[in-house]
């Protein structure tokens, strides 16, 4: 199956094995904060859109997902 994200195509097996899980280590942690920030900021200009930092999954990427993201992270 495909399912197709925001615009994009994404493999509709597994999206994202831990939602917030930016980098895929399986464990939330600061190193998927700073690249979800990174992807709020979007400061490459490009796409920055990443399915797995969406934490509410509103299909746009803010301030709330950060802090969403820091809960987990905290709590985990």
């Amino acid at each position: 199956d495909v399912l197709i994200v925001n615009g994009q195509i994404v493999d509709g097996e597994e999206l994202c094995a831990i939602q917030g899980d930016i980098n895929g280590d399986q464990n939330l942690n600061v190193l998927d904060v700073v690249l979800t920030v990174n992807n709020v900021l979007c400061l490459d200009g490009g796409d920055c859109y990443d399915f797995c930092a969406d934490m509410n999954q509103d299909s746009i990427l803010n301030v709330l997902d950060v802090v969403l993201l820091v809960n987990a992270v905290l709590n985990n």
